[in-house]
């Protein structure tokens, strides 16, 4: 017995004396937040004596009781990694916290040794202060690379305090298409997260030439895009497949069909994507009635071209060339699309260029493996400006029941 006992206070001993990060607690004036704010940071013990710039990992807590075994654990971590992690909290879903992050960053890019790209950026969290990090991860791609979660809220009120609206972990993936993610449900595994992280900072994170993105505040910005509007009620505003060729725009009571909440006016001032002063044929497709009109508009000194639109939904397509896009569908031979069961569809394929579209190849891809295509390869006829044609597509989903599925069709393949 005097042995197992001895053993044991070797081994604990042992445990005790591993290093730890050095933790300091700062605060700053937040604009956003209208408040002081507090943060800890985790700071690698070589961190005072080296120049060495370091990663950083953003974990966020909710309203919680403070866990000693769990920030003893990130401690360690922090310890025995090249990277530096900020304890922020407590997490809201709603109001003015999921808009504190770029606050937050430039906070610690500006006082702290950080290697200040979204590639060395990362979010994480607990519960509530998980669905925060999903949810910040996908409102604000371009400043995170990575996110992970555990057990997170699966839906939460999000957006304005004076106007909130119910969003689903589900309703986020279209945003966190260009942000590795790891999330756990169960058993979560703290390390396993951070080594996930670790991994991603250590690869190159991409800028998508293409993107969407759904956001409950009625102004935004993103991948260098402004999105403001008058809405001042629950709902998204949807901003689909947005790059040089264009975008599609929407204003949703829900995700990711709900109707208008009303008229809105929505105006989108595009990246600096385009030669300063030069004058692009912009297509406007209203798909409510199927109407479109083209105007010339000209970029301004920075490259950037503007659209002033309602909430309905637009297609909106850029320059003298043909521009496809996939406006809609309708699934044949049942009332809705069922898991486990072949889903027929027909996708309603619009060309809102300025020239007529050659027939071309498309092939057929979802970011979900447990989605099984009948073929992937389909074919779209040539259409004129403003023409819709429809082209079959049969897929069976062989996963759980989510809410939405995916499909994307690349345009241009054999």
């Amino acid at each position: 017995m005097r042995l197992i006992c001895g053993s044991l206070f070797v081994a604990a001993a042992a445990w005790a004396f591993q290093a730890a990060a050095v933790v300091q607690e700062k605060s700053h004036q937040s604009q956003v937040m209208g408040a002081a704010r507090t943060y800890r940071i985790f700071l690698p013990p070589a961190y005072a004596t080296s120049q060495k710039r370091y990663p950083a990992i953003y974990w966020f807590h909710g309203y919680e009781a403070p866990d000693d075994r769990r920030d003893l654990l990130l401690s360690r971590y922090v310890a025995s990694h090249d990277v530096l992690l900020v304890d922020s909290g407590p997490a809201e879903t709603s109001g003015n916290f999921p808009l504190y992050l770029a606050e937050l960053i430039d906070q610690v890019d500006r006082t702290l040794r950080t290697v200040a790209d979204r590639g060395h950026r990362a979010v994480t969290g607990f519960g509530t202060g998980g669905f925060v990090a999903m949810f910040d991860a996908a409102k604000s791609p371009d400043l995170v690379g990575s996110a992970s979660s555990f057990q997170a809220d699966r839906e939460a009120e999000t957006g304005p305090e004076a106007f909130p609206v119910t969003t689903a972990l589900d309703d986020l993936e279209p945003g966190l298409e260009s942000v590795g993610t790891w999330v756990a449900q169960s058993n979560p595994d703290i390390t396993a997260a951070l080594d996930f992280h670790m991994k991603a900072f250590a690869a190159a994170a991409h800028k998508p030439e293409v993107f969407s993105h759904a956001d409950p505040y009625p102004n935004f910005k993103i991948w260098d895009w402004d999105v403001a509007s008058d809405r001042r009620s629950p709902g998204f505003t949807v901003l689909e497949n947005a790059g040089r060729g264009g975008f599609r725009s929407a204003v949703r009571e829900w995700l990711p069909g709900g109707a208008s909440p009303g008229p809105v006016k929505l105006s989108i001032t595009s990246a600096k994507l385009y030669t300063p002063g030069s004058s692009y044929p912009v297509t406007y497709v209203h798909l409510a009635d199927g109407k479109s009109r083209q105007a010339a508009q000209k970029a301004d000194a920075q490259g950037r071209l503007s659209f002033d639109l309602t909430g309905d939904a637009w297609e909106v397509g850029v320059g003298a060339g043909p521009v496809l896009a996939a406006e809609g569908y309708t699934v044949a031979d049942a009332s809705w699309a069922t898991a486990g069961k072949p889903v027929n569809l027909k996708v309603n394929f619009l060309n809102k260029g300025a020239a007529r579209s050659q027939p071309q190849a498309i092939r057929w891809e979802s970011p979900s493996a447990a989605v099984k295509f009948e073929s992937t390869a389909g074919r779209v006829f040539g259409l004129a400006p403003g023409e819709t044609a429809p082209s079959p597509v049969t897929f069976t989903y062989t996963g759980g029941a989510p809410a939405t599925v995916r499909l994307v069709a690349v345009a241009g393949t054999e």
